[in-house]
């Protein structure tokens, strides 16, 4: 199959076990690109992407875009092309101030990952439930994932992941999510639909992030989040590499 893209064309490359990592923002991309071996630029459709190796594994790394839909739509047009065997999430997060003790450039792996701006309770359901589908979607992770990760000398927490539609800075709104969901330790914008994408196509996944702010310990978290998402970004592709070697 060819596609098509302003001024050239790429054929696309279908291999076996093939894995998909996903990125939300340019900082978080570029970062894992330049960590790829021999990565060629590919346009699927209106998304971009970029194709090589890590650690000699077969790798599409696209950028979806922030937020659930754009999460949601970049990865069902990858799935409509590609045949997927493993996701990787990347990216950055807020941290919460808890018992885990969250830095900024801490990295948090998810255990799961729930919805936190889903509410259905008038219709008797649990916050984040969606018809037919779990509170948490349970992340694919194993033990040498995490001892891989430990080679980085990054310090990292294995903790739920809370997803939804908000840049979340208010206290209160953390109180909510944290005291509403189990042992949330990272908050952010598309992890929650990329887990329930692979939930219902029955693709293993494991979703991580880069603490670039915390909430509460600082008066401007977008101050904090402009300071520290670049070395964010760097640390959360370094530990990318790391995952995908046990994959």
């Amino acid at each position: 199959m060819k596609l098509r893209h302003h001024e050239y064309t790429i054929q696309l490359e279908r291999v076996d076990n093939m894995i998909l990592v996903i990125a939300a923002m340019e900082e978080e991309y570029q970062e894992l690109e330049r960590l790829m071996e021999n990565p060629k630029k590919i346009m699927v459709d209106d998304i971009k992407t970029h194709q090589g190796k890590i650690d000699n594994k077969d790798v599409i790394l696209m950028l979806s875009g922030i937020g659930k839909v754009n999460a949601a739509y970049s990865f069902t047009t990858i799935l409509k092309k590609y045949d997927i065997d493993f996701v990787v999430n990347i990216g950055s997060a807020g941290g919460v101030v808890n018992d885990h003790h969250v830095e900024a450039l801490d990295i948090v792996v998810a255990k799961k990952v729930c919805y936190h701006d889903v509410d259905l309770t008038l219709a008797d359901r649990k916050p984040g439930v969606l018809p037919n589908l779990p509170q948490y979607f349970e992340a694919s992770l194993h033990d040498d994932m995490l001892k891989k990760l430990e080679e980085t000398n990054l310090k990292y927490h294995y903790a739920t992941i809370a997803s939804g539609d908000q840049f979340v800075y208010s206290l209160d709104r953390v109180a909510y999510i944290t005291s509403t969901f189990d042992d949330v330790c990272a908050i952010e914008m598309e992890a929650g639909a990329i887990a329930h994408l692979c939930h219902t196509h029955k693709i293993p996944f494991v979703v991580f992030r880069s603490i670039s702010d915390v909430v509460g310990k600082e008066d401007n978290n977008q101050v904090q989040f402009e300071e520290y998402i670049e070395q964010a970004s760097k640390n959360s592709a370094l530990a990318a590499t790391k995952i995908i070697e046990c994959v």
